[in-house]
């Protein structure tokens, strides 16, 4: 198998950021790379454009971080209202999850994809907690996480099957 010498359009987890040019198999760039638009072949021809190229890359990339801002802005003062089944002591039966809060956003009008919401474990409390959200490389927002539990739909029902008082 051959390598070919590809520039990258966007950033590829283990491989490398935009503008990088890299060695792959040839396979990879023509099957996935260049068709999911993530990277440029880079042959002999083109070598004289690659300035332009990366040029035009990094001016993408620059542009992605304003919209990356923009949404930050939005979403810094944004506080997500969970309801959540639990008990009179205060535990909680279920847990947040990134899925959740990803839901959460998109209902409020908001494109974030769950992978950028960067929850180390579900949240099974009651209470507050601030959520980082990666918008860009260089952009990680908090959103703020409220946890609380129904009224009226405590658990704690389990406590009156056959028993007698």
């Amino acid at each position: 198998m051959g390598t070919t010498e590809v520039i990258l359009t966007e950033n590829v987890p283990a491989l490398g950021y935009v503008g990088d040019i890299v060695k792959v198999k040839k396979g990879y760039a023509r099957n996935y790379l260049i068709p999911q638009r993530l990277a440029s072949e880079l042959v002999a021809k083109t070598r004289r454009g690659v300035e332009h190229l990366k040029e035009q890359v990094l001016k993408k990339k620059a542009e992605k971080l304003e919209e990356a801002k923009l949404l930050g802005q939005k979403l810094s003062g944004l506080k997500l209202e969970f309801l959540l089944k639990g008990s009179k002591q205060g535990r909680v039966f279920g847990s947040v999850t990134s899925k959740d809060v990803a839901t959460r956003l998109h209902e409020a009008g908001y494109v974030i994809d769950r992978r950028q919401i960067k929850l180390a474990e579900p949240i099974k409390a009651v209470g507050e907690s601030r959520i980082p959200v990666k918008l860009h490389d260089e952009l990680i927002v908090d959103v703020v996480i409220s946890v609380a539990i129904e009224a009226g739909r405590g658990g704690d029902d389990l406590n009156e099957i056959g028993e007698e008082d």
